[in-house]
């Protein structure tokens, strides 16, 4: 029941969001005059829904980013004890047409260059000129990269989305360059898959973005709107940062995430579960 309830409440703030971004449902009473229902909307990153500003809870995805290359910076001597930073070369896989995924490109990049300014060879793959979106346009597109420069030692691979990072493991595979290759990228549910039939190879970390830290506090601001506790103004007005173009006006909630690996996703997940009270579910 608790899986029905959660699934269906993400089902409901969806709908609020591709029926209105201004935060606000359009409707009809029974009289037949128009009405507002409040909302508090799930939007894109950045708070980049459609119409009026409004509270929203959103991803912030160049910190999603920025914590991936965070994590490889932590946690590289794990996989390359003895690998120079300048032995590594750096690989996106990129969608450039698109705000909302560029900018996890974008902030996993200019992290990176912060970490190791002595790295001097950056690759872009933009997956707008791929056959499709998925893990075989994204092999397709980084094969040819990956195996025409002999000059590159090691590859750490930022995907923008899992589908690539599922591509690309499979180049390393295919060309035997498992022990040469670290892949993070954002978003857990393939690779969470991966692990649990036993994979342990390149692909070596995913940020987890969980439902329940999107749809909780979307779901507790709605109940606070819809009983006067609060005004789209009021709303979490205390995390409006100044000068945040996304944020100022109005409250942004982003949401909490985590870079994960093999060792320590299924913890991460339980506390989760454990901070929302949920018993008896593998849902997080």
């Amino acid at each position: 029941m608790r899986k029905f309830v959660a699934s269906l409440i993400t089902v409901v703030l969806i709908f609020s969001v591709f029926a209105c971004g201004d935060g606000s449902i359009p409707s009809e009473s029974s009289s037949g005059a128009s009405t507002d229902i409040p909302s508090a909307p799930v939007a894109p990153s950045g708070g980049e829904q459609t119409g009026e500003p409004a509270p929203s809870v959103t991803i912030d995805s160049y910190n999603s980013s920025k914590i991936q290359a965070d994590w490889f910076v932590e946690h590289r001597l794990e996989y390359w004890p003895d690998v120079d930073p300048a032995d590594i070369a750096h690989l996106d896989l990129a969608i450039t047409t698109s705000p909302d995924p560029y900018r996890r490109s974008l902030g996993n990049v200019e992290t990176f260059k912060k970490h190791f300014p002595e790295v001097t060879q950056f690759f872009e793959v933009d997956m707008v000129n791929a056959p499709n979106m998925m893990a075989d346009g994204a092999y397709d597109m980084t094969a040819p990269v990956m195996t025409t420069n002999p000059q590159v030692k090691y590859w750490y691979v930022h995907c923008s989305l899992m589908f690539f990072a599922q591509g690309v493991a499979r180049v390393a595979e295919a060309y035997d360059m498992e022990d040469r290759v670290l892949i993070t990228t954002s978003g857990l549910d393939i690779l969470k898959t991966e692990w649990e039939t036993g994979y342990d190879g390149c692909w070596v970390a995913a940020e987890h973005l969980s439902n329940f830290e999107t749809c909780a506090p979307a779901t507790l601001g709605l109940v606070a709107l819809c009983d006067g506790r609060a005004t789209q103004e009021s709303l979490w007005r205390e995390r409006a940062i100044p000068g945040d173009p996304f944020g100022s006006e109005y409250g942004i909630w982003y949401v909490e995430s985590k870079v994960v690996s093999k060792e320590d996703y299924e913890a991460y997940s339980q506390s989760i579960l454990d901070k929302y009270g949920i018993t008896g579910v593998d849902f997080s």
